[in-house]
């Protein structure tokens, strides 16, 4: 590892260890601190930029390899002194508020591999052949992937922020640009999904969406449009769906809507993001309107779609 500058400007590839406390704005809530920083490897710098506070990419460091999982990248010890792993299917948009000091810089060829392979990882391709990862999961009780669980639940002290600042700008998908967005988008609803499969678990259900039904159909002319579930989460992992949302505009098209007869008004504003019905992977984000009668998408992050989507209610 390169060693870091005094005060070394946020570039790819540094080591970062984070603040306790990642900086609220005054005029939004405080009290979002952690008692246990992580250390981050930053994979882009200058992602954007909130009311001059500057975003980055960055993926968390798991202390112990044997916790990796199929979605981390080992680093060999002469990377670190030690070996350590990279969560990569971890990254998020964190704020430099939230970075205290710089401890190095990865070898540029490490910096291509960890890049090449969270890439590979929104892409679903499999990893580089010069990289090991950890084993796949045996189960949701497997002590990695719970630890995986407690780690995205102790992340929320760097991404609460991040949101919390771009809600109050009003620029939501404005100030994020459309690959961050998804990565940021991914770890919030990765952290519901986790919640809901847990609650099915208990509960004895598969982890899935329960599949729309039937509805009465808007549209006029000859074609049924599709009917999708609009669904909220409750802080036990629960999943509720609130609405039926008829297809206006349909996917995979950039400006694709969905409107629901009657309005709900409990979700009008609020942020919404479309998943597979199997997946707490995120493949588009949009807003439903002042009146919750409709939902328009503002961001599309891939052009092909499972047969089965659900619209789910994120900042509740």
């Amino acid at each position: 590892m390169r060693p870091a500058s005094a005060h070394p400007r946020p570039a790819a590839g540094q080591l970062w260890l984070t603040r306790p406390d990642p900086g609220f704005p005054d005029n939004l809530p405080a009290g979002i601190r952690t008692d246990d920083p992580v250390r981050l490897i930053l994979l882009e710098a200058g992602t954007g930029n909130l009311k001059g506070h500057r975003l980055h990419l960055a993926a968390p460091i798991i202390e112990n390899p044997a916790m990796a999982g199929p979605d981390d990248l080992i680093l060999p010890k002469e990377v670190l002194g030690h070996r350590v792993a990279v969560a990569a299917g971890m990254a998020c948009t964190v704020l430099q508020d939230g970075l205290d000091r710089c401890r190095g810089c990865l070898p540029p060829a490490w910096l291509s591999s960890l890049q090449a392979f969270q890439e590979g990882l929104l892409n679903h391709a499999s990893p580089p052949a010069n990289v090991q990862t950890g084993l796949p999961y045996l189960d949701e009780h497997d002590v990695r992937y719970l630890a995986h669980r407690k780690l995205a639940d102790g992340l929320a002290y760097l991404q609460e922020p991040v949101l919390a600042w771009a809600e109050a700008c009003g620029t939501f998908g404005k100030a994020l640009a459309p690959p961050i967005t998804a990565r940021a988008l991914r770890e919030v609803m990765g952290r519901c999904w986790k919640r809901v499969q847990g609650w099915c678990k208990a509960a004895g259900e598969a982890a899935a969406w329960a599949p729309p039904e039937p509805g009465v159909v808007y549209a006029a002319g000859p074609e049924r449009r599709a009917i999708y579930p609009v669904v909220r989460l409750g802080p036990d992992g629960s999943r509720r769906i609130i609405a039926r949302a008829e297809e206006s505009i349909p996917l995979p098209r950039d400006d694709a809507s969905w409107r629901l007869a009657p309005p709900v008004k409990a979700i009008a504003n609020k942020l919404f993001a479309i998943l597979p019905s199997d997946s707490g992977l995120p493949l588009g984000y949009g807003r439903v309107n002042d009146r919750g009668a409709r939902l328009s998408l503002t961001e599309l992050f891939s052009k092909k779609f499972p047969p089965d989507v659900v619209l789910v209610i994120i900042n509740d």
